[in-house]
């Protein structure tokens, strides 16, 4: 197989999963695509699903626009429920499809590294500790004390852009990638604290360099890795 060959083999493998809400999912405009079906068919199918309660989680609402122009529903499913909604969806395709979607996720555990946790831990405590400094000096600038509140609060926040909730986080629940992204968050988030943004401003920004970051990953790492394994 050749190196465009298999760049293009696993960039379509990679295609399969987008970032929403900071988790890995599949859309149902997606499984349209795949299953060559109409996307109103495939709706029906994963909306019968979730009222016969055979969905890990209910469908992810959101919506897109289509070439008229107009605004159309969109579901996003986890991992499991793409995997059970395929067969439902029906066709010829249903195989097929099951075995991509299978695919893009073993492809998108394995292409987000995997270095020594103790170590992912490790970096992820570290940042901690200049975005602390940070918030205590800005806050020592204004002349206003920095209580252990408004430390456990930054931390949320930042917890917050990687999971989607404001709360603390067992840090033996999270993956390896999600470490790492953590300690990335954190870094961020020191930086706009030194540059005067304030809590309000920061919450958006912190939420939206977290998706960039996971989607940045799977549009890069797809053809880096074809070409070094065809190396």
């Amino acid at each position: 197989m050749t190196k465009r060959t298999v760049a293009h083999a696993a960039a379509a493998i990679a295609n399969v999963i987008e970032i929403h809400r900071n988790r890995p999912m599949v859309s149902s405009l997606k499984l349209s695509e795949m299953f060559e079906r109409p996307h109103f068919r495939v709706l029906k199918a994963i909306k019968g699903l979730a009222t016969r309660g055979r969905l890990t989680t209910a469908p992810v609402v959101s919506d897109w626009i289509d070439s008229t122009g107009r605004s159309n529903e969109l579901l996003f499913l986890d991992e499991r429920s793409a995997l059970v909604a395929a067969p439902f969806i029906g066709g010829a395709k249903a195989e097929e499809v099951q075995c991509r979607i299978v695919d893009a996720y073993l492809y998108y555990r394995d292409h987000y590294g995997n270095p020594p946790r103790k170590d992912l831990i490790g970096f992820k405590r570290a940042a901690m500790f200049p975005m602390t400094e940070a918030l205590r000096e800005r806050r020592a600038d204004e002349g206003k004390e920095t209580k252990e509140r408004h430390y456990t609060n930054e931390n949320r926040l930042c917890n917050f852009a990687v999971s989607g909730k404001f709360e603390s986080l067992d840090e033996s629940a999270l993956s390896n990638d999600d470490l790492e992204l953590l300690a990335k968050v954190r870094a961020m988030d020191g930086s706009l604290i030194a540059a005067g943004l304030d809590y309000a401003s920061r919450k958006p920004l912190l939420a939206q360099f977290a998706t960039r970051e996971r989607t940045r990953r799977i549009a890069k790492t797809a053809p880096v890795a074809a070409l070094e394994e065809s190396a």
